[in-house]
């Protein structure tokens, strides 16, 4: 069995896979009772590998003190072996998270050209061509970010509650606001697709993150959802190493 762990900007997700299934998920917001199902997981079942990856780098002491749990631990980098071939100018800046899910995409779709949509507190748009290469992509606020960011650099704006519920052309202030972060989402997402479906043949789009159900529902565009992307994509890696070991 493998254990994949995710940290995120917001919430830590582990993932255990028994055969390259998915068997159990269990994630948090950074507090003792995640702790404890964590412990509790790793006691019940037999782990062989465990994988880290954080975004921020920074690696609690309870997740450290997993080494001793498995016969392989994993905590990934940028000079991490990975069965992909990463073209980023500056792999140490890229966002682990960005490269894992092109791993996991490519995993699911290989062979094929994709633009990965990962929409948490940033929105980030990837492509990895059917040659299983990472070329890069851009990166744009997520959806809760852009409802902080507006309130707070401006003096009378408030910050709203996310509510999918308004009407354009708006006819108040706050509903403008709903339309304005929404509907700007909205636009620069199909903006993407239209552009590199020209420049990439064949192109699928895959979204992940944790407002995945926003762009399924509202982007008019075929669209594969794939909520556990970047844990397929650590749970790839630990297998290339396996394999890059044994040989």
């Amino acid at each position: 069995m493998n254990l994949t762990i995710d940290i995120g900007n917001s919430k830590t997700k582990v993932t255990i896979f028994e055969n390259n299934q998915i068997i159990n998920i269990i994630s948090n917001s950074n507090n003792i009772d995640f702790t404890i199902k964590l412990i509790d997981e790793i006691n019940n079942h037999t782990i062989n590998s465990i994988i880290v990856c954080s975004v921020n780098n920074f690696i609690p002491d309870y997740i450290l003190n997993l080494k001793k749990s498995a016969v392989n631990f994993i905590i990934f980098s940028h000079k991490t072996k990975i069965p992909v071939k990463n073209l980023y100018l500056t792999p140490e800046t890229l966002g682990l998270d960005r490269l894992a899910a092109a791993i996991g995409t490519f995993a699911i779709y290989p062979k094929k050209n994709c633009l990965i949509i990962d929409a948490g507190t940033a929105i980030t748009y990837d492509i990895i061509n059917n040659k299983g290469e990472f070329i890069g992509g851009s990166i744009s606020p997520g959806v809760l970010t852009r409802y902080k960011a507006l309130s707070y650099f401006t003096n009378k704006l408030p910050e709203l509650e996310f509510n999918e519920n308004y009407e354009y052309p708006a006819k108040d202030t706050k509903v403008s606001i709903h339309a304005g972060i929404q509907l700007g989402i909205i636009y620069e997402t199909e903006g993407y697709i239209k552009k590199l479906t020209k420049q990439f043949s064949c192109l699928n789009t895959v979204v992940t993150g944790g407002d995945i159900n926003f762009f399924v529902k509202n982007i008019k565009k075929t669209i594969f959802a794939q909520p556990n992307l970047v844990a397929i994509g650590l749970n790839n890696i630990i297998e290339f190493n396996k394999k890059v070991r044994n040989k």
